[in-house]
């Protein structure tokens, strides 16, 4: 009776536990806005300072700054997608968002690789 009992109280642990978890992601995935990419952020080559129009990419080497027109945010589960205005490029892609960091994704066909951000 009492085994009974206890592998009942934790196959019902186990839903409560999937259940929160799933709703916990889908929460965060749900607040992701592209407010989250605005700003500044540090990473080992470059500052980037975001606004709702444009990147600024301040270069850490020799403060050379490259200026993004932003034409498109979209926003997914766990990624935001900027698409650059045809002049500027197509498109980059930001993952791994929390409070402080985020990561630019790589890109294989333009050989650039991952990239980490942290937030100033």
């Amino acid at each position: 009776m009492r085994r009974a009992i206890y592998v009942g109280a934790c196959i019902a642990f186990a839903a409560w536990a999937a259940v929160s978890l799933t709703a916990t992601n889908g929460r965060a995935a749900a607040e992701l806005s592209a407010d989250a990419l605005m700003g500044r952020w540090y990473g080992d080559t470059s500052i980037y300072d975001f606004d709702r129009q444009r990147l600024t990419v301040t270069f850490r080497s020799n403060g050379a700054k490259k200026i993004f027109r932003i034409k498109d945010i979209e926003v997914g589960d766990g990624w935001i997608n900027v698409t650059w205005d045809p002049r500027d490029g197509g498109n980059t892609v930001f993952i791994d968002f929390s409070a402080n960091a985020m990561a630019q994704k790589d890109n294989p066909d333009l050989k650039m690789p991952r990239r980490e951000y942290r937030r100033c």
